[in-house]
């Protein structure tokens, strides 16, 4: 609620209209739709590209203008109600809006256009000097009538031109079409010296007359001295500072085609290293040269040892081999012998009696039984004779049986 006795009005409240000061949109409007606390507030300004968001009060300016939005208003609201009160058509004809033009007009000025402002507001002051220099007014009237006529300032249409004028002529062609108030002023007051009837009427306004015309005629001497002090020196000075900004446009051209150049030379150069590491890359995945000779001597000793050991499974062969030929060749001595005495046996068997053929056949079944196990003990490699587990040491050095 405002404070009795303040003049101040612009409040923070929904529907303020405020100017960002800082940041990427400084210089836009925005509309305040929620007061978060008392540094920051929600603000949207659609119609300026700024989007929703909290903003700080520091880094913004109340305006006096104010809209009508519910609180917490959403986008599309508040993009109508902006829309609708025309703020923005009043914001840029306020002096404040053109305030802040002017200075981002000045900033943005070329060298060129600095330099013809400057000539032009001296040719002004020598205008206005020279005026001022010359006025000799009769008396109140005739001094009024000069203070009125003095130039008028530049209209913002010219000013608006000036940085467009690339010769002197055009700006005293500018001059003159802003300066035909005189001759008006002239057609005016013979006018109304043809509808006054009495002498006293008719001599104040030949007074005028005799004061319009005589500033007339300063003021065409005033441009007579403009254009005669707009020398050719001037002009050439206009003309080398278009010479010297047409030599730094080309310039610049060049420079931008070598930095192309080199633009395209570093990118043919980037490639070249990325393709380069790819294929570093795919190298690193191989081992190295040493830890590959180590791995071919390592291949080498074991086909070494493999050698060696079919050497020696191929001696063990042999030596089994031959023994397995000894093995056969007892055998057949056995069945040989065990086949010649089993027909003796039966012989003698038939020759003897009776009696003692039950006594003889024992003994020659006990023999014959004999006979089968030494038979079975040189085939399986065992004398019956030694204890189990004794055997003899085969090529490879381990117990077998012999």
């Amino acid at each position: 609620m405002p404070v009795q006795g303040v003049s101040f009005k612009r409040y923070v409240e929904v529907g303020r209209v405020a100017l960002i000061t800082k940041g990427e949109s400084k210089g836009k409007l925005v509309t305040i739709v929620e007061i978060v606390d008392q540094n920051r507030a929600v603000v949207d300004g659609p119609s300026t590209g700024v989007p929703r968001q909290v903003m700080a009060y520091r880094d913004m300016t109340l305006t006096r203008f104010v809209i009508k939005v519910p609180r917490a208003a959403g986008t599309p609201a508040v993009k109508k109600a902006f829309d609708a009160s025309g703020v923005a058509e009043k914001w840029a004809e306020s002096k404040w809006a053109k305030t802040l033009a002017a200075r981002e007009a000045r900033k943005n000025t070329t060298d060129f256009e600095r330099f013809t402002v400057q000539v032009l507001k001296k040719q002004r002051r020598a205008i206005l000097g020279a005026a001022a220099k010359k006025s000799t007014p009769t008396s109140a009237m005739a001094a009024a009538g000069e203070a009125e006529d003095r130039p008028a300032p530049l209209t913002a249409q010219e000013q608006g031109m000036f940085p467009l004028l690339m010769h002197a002529d055009d700006v005293l062609k500018a001059r003159l079409a802003a300066d035909e108030k005189y001759v008006r002023r002239i057609a005016k007051r013979v006018a109304h010296l043809a509808k006054w009837e009495t002498d006293t009427e008719r001599d104040a306004v030949s007074l005028l007359l005799d004061t319009d015309l005589k500033l007339f005629r300063q003021h065409i001497e005033r441009l007579h001295a403009s254009a005669d002090s707009t020398t050719a020196r001037e002009i050439q000075a206009y003309e080398r500072e278009a010479e010297s900004l047409h030599q730094q446009c080309e310039q610049e051209k060049a420079q931008v085609s070598e930095l192309k150049a080199e633009l395209e030379q570093a990118q043919l150069v980037r490639a070249q290293k990325l393709e380069y590491n790819d294929i570093a890359r795919k190298i690193l995945v191989y081992p190295t040269p040493e830890a590959m000779d180590a791995k071919l001597q390592g291949l080498r000793d074991r086909i070494q040892s493999l050698q060696q050991d079919v050497e020696h499974y191929d001696q063990a062969h042999t030596s089994a081999k031959s023994g397995l030929q000894d093995v056969s060749a007892t055998l057949s001595a056995l069945h040989a012998s065990v086949s010649a005495s089993l027909g003796t046996t039966t012989a003698r068997a038939q020759e003897q009696p009776s009696v003692s053929k039950s006594v003889h056949s024992a003994d020659e079944s006990a023999s014959l039984k004999r006979s089968h196990e030494e038979v079975h003990s040189n085939a399986s490699g065992t004398d019956p004779k030694r204890p189990k587990g004794a055997g003899t040491e085969s090529p490879e050095g381990s117990s077998t049986a012999s």
